[in-house]
């Protein structure tokens, strides 16, 4: 009977099966996706301390010096240990990860007499290993032995001496050091920028030979990066002279140079209403030009305006940037809001009855949701929002729920991010 009962069930399942099976597409997923899915199900605790100083729970520093101090002193164990295993590197040949991890070995030690024979391979070495300006004595005995070096090569070498303003990169520094060294940029209290850019150095050397023999083409990115690495350095009355040759000589300026142009405006003009008119003049220049602005564009407009801190009209030219922002498809980052908090709010006792704070969080409290509860570093001044907002709620709202209700967002995901530096957090939570 019950073979009978068990028989008819399987016939009955046998024949309801589908035939046809269709495999689902596969969904391309990040290295990390697993990690930050785990992550998502944890809130973060607002009163525990960071990662980096969880050790013995008597230990746990409560004041700034304590983790100063912390930080610092594990930042030196890490650098004792690299430096153990550069000294005696001949002990440090296992490897046990897989794939091998770089930064488990020692460093490569850079030797001068491997590069005797001056070549186009070894200025290309040489500028991979951020050896500047040994590639720069390279491609002079290149030219002094007639030697042939590309085009492409030679400009990737003056690009990158415009871009370190003719000198190597900064070595870099582990996290924790680096954490604490960036607040060594406060120490010029008056905000004002200081020229550093280097007169007479390779960079400028090597833009006099060049623009002697460079292609129309060539002229255009020559002319382009100086003016950039002058903008960047701050010595925008020089730029400005590269910039009336441009247009003497028929040369279009890049997005990049117009971005630096706009972002220097008040060091190249001094009052409020002339500023703005130089801002305007460049933007119908890019009009004309057809060159469509980024968000790096706006932010540099915003920068500017910022830069006027009693103009009356500022505030009402912010919101047509956000407007004209809107048209061109372009949602404003975190440095943009930043930006916009202090141009409403230009000091400690202007802005108490505005309520732009408030609506900017509604805004970006949406914005979060439709990101997908995400917020990407897309701007260098992203970093200011939060320092920014925290201090306008307290000094000038004195409204402690919107503090309390910035700190919430501030919390959220990975938002603790956009504090990138022990000067700003402890200004942060100063406030």
């Amino acid at each position: 009977m019950l073979w009978r009962v068990f028989h008819r069930h399987a016939s009955t399942a046998t024949a309801s099966r589908p035939t046809n099976f269709t495999f689902p597409q596969r969904i391309n997923r990040s290295p990390t996706a697993l990690l930050e899915s785990l992550n998502a199900c944890v809130q973060a605790d607002g009163g525990s301390p960071g990662y980096i100083y969880v050790d013995d729970p008597f230990l746990i520093p409560t004041s700034a010096h304590e983790k100063r101090q912390l930080a610092l002193s594990k930042s030196s164990g890490k650098k004792a240990a690299q430096w153990i295993m550069n000294r005696y590197s001949y002990a440090f040949f296992h490897d046990v990860a897989a794939p091998s991890i770089p930064s488990y070995f020692p460093n490569y030690t850079f030797d001068e007499k491997e590069f005797i024979e001056p070549d186009e391979t070894t200025l290309y070495k040489l500028m991979n290993w951020n050896k500047i300006i040994k590639a720069h004595e390279i491609y002079k005995k290149c030219l002094e032995q007639n030697t042939a070096v590309s085009d492409p090569c030679k400009y990737a070498l003056f690009d990158l001496l415009c871009i370190y303003n003719s000198d190597n990169p900064m070595e870099i520094l582990p996290p924790e050091e680096d954490w604490y060294r960036r607040e060594l940029n406060e120490s010029n209290q008056s905000g004002l920028a200081q020229r550093t850019w280097k007169e007479n150095g390779l960079a400028e050397q090597m833009f006099e030979e060049l623009k002697l023999s460079a292609t129309p083409e060539q002229k255009t990115r020559l002319y382009n990066s100086f003016a950039c690495g002058l903008f960047k350095y701050h010595h925008a009355e020089k730029a400005m002279l590269v910039i009336d040759e441009m247009k003497q000589n028929s040369i279009q300026l890049d997005l990049t140079t117009y971005n630096y142009l706009l972002y220097s405006a008040s060091l190249i003009r001094e009052t409020y209403e002339i500023r703005w008119k130089f801002t305007i003049e460049y933007l119908n220049e890019m009009k004309q030009n057809l060159i469509k602005p980024n968000l790096r564009t706006f932010n540099a407009i915003l920068h500017t305006l910022r830069r006027c801190s009693l103009f009356e009209r500022g505030p009402t030219l912010a919101l047509s940037v956000l407007n004209e922002m809107r048209q061109n498809g372009i949602e404003p980052s975190l440095g943009t809001w930043a930006h916009v908090i202090m141009i409403f709010y230009p000091n400690d006792h202007i802005g108490y009855e505005t309520q732009i704070l408030p609506q900017i969080m509604d805004e970006l409290e949406k914005q979060y949701e439709l990101n997908g509860k995400n917020f990407e570093w897309r701007d260098i001044d992203d970093r200011e929002f939060f320092f920014n907002a925290m201090f306008k709620a307290s000094v000038n709202c004195r409204d402690i729920e919107l503090a309390k209700r910035i700190h919430r967002f501030q919390m959220n995901g990975s938002n603790s991010r956009f504090i990138p530096d022990g000067f700003r957090e402890q200004m942060y939570y100063t406030n």
